[in-house]
């Protein structure tokens, strides 16, 4: 079983709490989340508000769903964009598999009327990274497949660093 880092950093704001008119997208994932959140913020200002939460921890962490479930209780989530990879380089790819599944049905069963977005993980600058990176966004993918949900492949948009 992965075993916690020796730090593990996680960040997360809500926008906009008192605004209960337009929807909210709440943004799952890790540091390249918390890099493209103001972005997406900034895009959508006029017509959503947005959540993020971005953390060093990977799904087969045991403390993975106990923070997720704080998260999705915060309020009410039209649309949610999951992504989970970059810091799960090391972990097992069947653990990987299993956990990942476990959380989206988790997500799922929390939150059953926001719409569910699947977002795969980008490049990195070592090509052996990048190898471990396109495994686990291919597994993200199957299991995107497996239950109907739709994939914004950021890898794809992305030229690889090498």
């Amino acid at each position: 079983m992965f075993r916690n880092h020796a730090s593990c950093h996680t960040i997360c704001y809500h926008y906009n709490t008192a605004d209960t008119v337009n929807p909210r997208l709440f943004l799952i994932g890790d540091s390249i989340c918390n890099g493209y959140q103001g972005a997406v913020r900034n895009e959508l200002a006029s017509d959503a508000n947005v959540s993020f939460w971005a953390g060093s921890k990977c799904v087969t962490d045991p403390d993975y769903l106990r923070e997720l479930d704080f998260h999705l209780d915060s309020y009410r989530y039209d649309f949610i964009s999951f992504n989970n990879g970059l810091h799960s380089l090391v972990s097992d790819p069947e653990e990987y598999r299993e956990a990942f599944g476990k959380v989206i049905r988790f997500i799922r069963a929390k939150c059953p009327e926001a719409k569910l977005v699947i977002t795969t993980s980008t490049p990195c600058v070592a090509p052996e990274k990048t190898a471990i990176v396109c495994a686990l966004n291919e597994t993200a993918k199957r299991i995107a497949a497996e239950n109907e949900l739709e994939v914004l492949d950021l890898f794809a948009h992305m030229d690889p660093l090498d």
